[in-house]
């Protein structure tokens, strides 16, 4: 049977994450990125099937098409257009993100590009700049697994039983290494990064293996969101940033955030009402929303530009024009980041749909 809480969680940690790259103040910002990427990693961990743990084909082949090839399909797709983009000043060599402007592609750089996007899931494209989680996600899901059924294995040899915080902590223990080390695996770009989420993963199963809930306990809910706040306070990071004196720490806020925003959804679920079957709308199409929300974006630049009468250099800007954004745009900038994406989706939707009703 499905479970609506985990399609509202997802729901509303897109929505934060939008609410963040549209600026909406700079505390906030911060106290949303302490949790609201580890949460899908986390919602990850918690849908896992241990069914898989026999079907290492089944396991690899879903990632595949679930998560790599949205990745290459999506970031090859906007390689091919960037050209495109630049001229029409969605790039440009003037305005970027904090002073990392662009540039018209040749043919060498678009297939090199090419080549590191389908064979490491890097050099993506800048208005596709949160498929980083994919890769992560897609590499975590990989590390959890086999260290799963390594565990496994040598458990069944030494006749040794639960195992799970076994896994646990050779994750934590990788995540720390390449967090200490401050290196990647050559070629790959495979860090702390991957280990944070495979380790987040591991814990999002754990929580539904042991079946511990927030629903109903507003008091644990509201803790979180205070601890969360005190994290914002004093170490304050997100998976992009990752200090190693500052992992555990962030894996904890990064739990507590995850969990009160799962603890919310749970509430939120045995409601059946707008509020709840929008946010399972938006959760069942979080990849949309990841894709085209920047894009969506430009839309109100360019209107800012018109109104105000700015260079559409200033287009260009990523991933909104901030000094507008912090005075109050930013709400609009979310509600067109999260719309433009769901119109999307919708006709996608009715597409599909109309595909279907014609070979009946």
């Amino acid at each position: 049977m499905r479970n609506p809480s985990v399609s509202i969680a997802k729901g509303i940690a897109i929505i934060l994450m939008v609410m963040a790259h549209a600026r909406c103040g700079i505390w906030w910002q911060h106290y949303i990125n302490m949790f609201h990427m580890p949460l899908f990693f986390f919602m990850s961990g918690y849908c896992f099937k241990e069914t898989y743990l026999v079907d290492t084909k089944g396991f690899v082949t879903k990632k595949i098409k679930g998560i790599w090839w949205p990745f290459v399909k999506w970031q090859l797709i906007f390689l091919l257009l960037h050209n495109v983009f630049f001229a029409l000043n969605i790039y440009n060599g003037e305005y970027g993100f904090r002073g990392e402007v662009s540039h018209a592609y040749g043919i060498s750089e678009t297939l090199k590009n090419a080549f590191y996007i389908v064979t490491t899931m890097s050099h993506g494209e800048q208005l596709l700049g949160g498929f980083w989680f994919l890769k992560s996600l897609f590499v975590g899901l990989l590390f959890f697994y086999f260290a799963t059924k390594l565990t496994i294995y040598i458990g069944k040899k030494e006749e040794k039983y639960s195992l799970d915080f076994i896994v646990g902590g050779m994750l934590l223990a990788a995540t720390l290494l390449f967090g200490f080390i401050g290196r990647e695996i050559p070629f790959w770009g495979i860090g702390v990064r991957e280990f944070m989420a495979s380790f987040l993963i591991w814990s999002g199963y754990m929580y539904a293996k042991y079946e511990f809930k927030f629903d109903g306990r507003w008091w644990l809910i509201v803790a979180a969101a205070l601890l969360v706040a005190v994290g914002t306070e004093f170490w304050q990071c997100s998976m992009l940033s990752l200090k190693f004196g500052l992992i555990v720490p962030y894996i904890i806020t990064a739990l507590l955030g995850s969990l009160m925003v799962f603890g919310i959804s749970q509430c939120i679920s045995v409601h059946d009402n707008w509020l709840e079957r929008f946010l399972v709308f938006v959760g069942d199409n979080t990849l949309d929303i990841l894709t085209w929300h920047f894009l969506s974006f430009k839309l109100l630049s360019l209107l800012l530009i018109c109104l105000y009468g700015l260079p559409i250099e200033r287009l260009a800007e990523f991933p909104v024009i901030e000094e507008f954004a912090y005075q109050g745009w930013w709400v609009l900038y979310l509600v067109v980041g999260v719309a433009v994406a769901l119109g999307v989706s919708v006709v996608k939707m009715r597409v599909k749909q109309t595909y279907n009703n014609r070979l009946l």
